[in-house]
């Protein structure tokens, strides 16, 4: 399935490594929200030196569709809200930006959906 959404799970400045269990946690529970609700999502490995894996990176893509909207919405959410400075970065096409809140999220995938309908092409039905 070809992805047209990347969301990187990105972490709070002061964040301790991207190795650690906690922060991985946080990223596997990320990923098991869109899992729970039966939308695929691919999420990408890190490979660390000096430690076991696997790892996960915190980038993902999907496909973006209306329906995966409040899903993504829901997974940020609880990263977000995990750890102060924790950050979204939403990517469609060529346009990405970063949110810090539900609301900027929620308006970035409003705006991705938007533009998506609006690049789809037009049928023309004869009669």
């Amino acid at each position: 399935m070809e992805a047209d959404l990347q969301i990187a799970a990105l972490p709070a400045p002061d964040e301790p490594s991207k190795f650690t269990d906690e922060y991985q946690r946080g990223l596997r529970a990320f990923e098991s929200v869109f899992n729970d609700q039966g939308i695929w999502i691919h999420a990408e490995q890190a490979l660390a030196k000096f430690a076991a894996g696997p790892f996960l990176s915190g980038e993902f893509a999907l496909k973006l569709a209306a329906t995966v909207g409040p899903v993504i919405g829901t997974a940020a959410g609880a990263w977000l809200h995990a750890r102060y400075g924790r950050k979204v970065r939403l990517k469609v096409g060529e346009v990405e930006a970063e949110a810090q809140t539900v609301e900027e999220v929620e308006r970035l995938i409003a705006r991705a959906l938007e533009a998506q309908q609006q690049s789809r092409p037009k049928v023309i039905h004869e009669p």
